[in-house]
């Protein structure tokens, strides 16, 4: 198994903090999905030689039925590359039901990934699942389409998500000397008033001005929310 080679362990390169859809005070758009397929981008802050993703039903009130799971490289926008699409697993199933307030992880995907890579996570919902669990601020404008388009290159005609839906972290498998940063505090630090897709959040930043003063980055996972302030 991935997670017990010697000398690696799983480090957080991503984790959203996730809001409740039933909240009386919405500052963002809620909604639910019903026979769709929804795609949106996964930037891990950090490198390994596997990963595993985190999803999440914590505030649904109905069990999340997920018809299937793939991820692939991101060209651009909906398009992925389909030489690289592989199936995520759940306890070595394709499909898993997510019951109310709980949160699953996948299996471990084994593919090297580098920290800043572009990723595109593509979740079939074959039924109702309500108003989702979902972030402020998702890495970029997410795509939904009507029925079961698991391995579509591109989702044509989709719909825009400019909230996040049931991500809330990655994990990589990486040396167990990794260092890790973790950005912690309100929607500012996941990127709040920044336009979706160029890395402006404050961890982008930083990881940025490290590389340019010649320093190996840590893998900076963030998570903010207003409650947070």
């Amino acid at each position: 198994m991935a997670s017990t080679r010697p000398g690696k362990t799983w480090i957080a390169a991503h984790r959203s903090a996730v809001i409740d859809p039933h909240e009386a005070f919405k500052l963002f758009e809620v909604r639910g999905f019903t026979d769709q397929t929804v795609r949106q981008t996964l930037r891990p802050t950090g490198g390994g030689e596997a990963l595993r993703v985190h999803l999440s039903n914590r505030y649904g009130r109905t069990p999340l039925a997920i018809g299937g799971a793939h991820l692939a490289h991101r060209v651009e926008d909906s398009t992925i590359d389909p030489t690289t699409d592989v199936t995520l697993l759940f306890a070595g199933a394709e499909n898993v039901t997510v019951p109310p307030g709980e949160e699953i992880v996948s299996d471990p995907v084994e593919t090297p990934v580098t920290a800043g890579q572009e990723l595109a996570l593509t979740l079939y919902l074959p039924g109702d699942t309500g108003l989702t669990t979902h972030s402020a601020m998702p890495h970029d404008v997410g795509h939904a389409v009507p029925g079961d388009q698991l391995t579509a290159e591109s989702l044509d005609e989709s719909d825009e998500l400019i909230t996040g839906h049931f991500v809330t972290g990655i994990d990589v498998l990486a040396p167990d000397t990794t260092r890790i940063a973790v950005a912690f505090g309100d929607s500012w630090i996941e990127g709040m008033a920044t336009t979706p897709g160029t890395g402006h959040s404050f961890p982008a930043q930083l990881d940025r001005r490290l590389t340019t003063a010649g320093s190996s980055p840590p893998a900076s996972p963030a998570t903010g929310s207003s409650p947070t302030r």
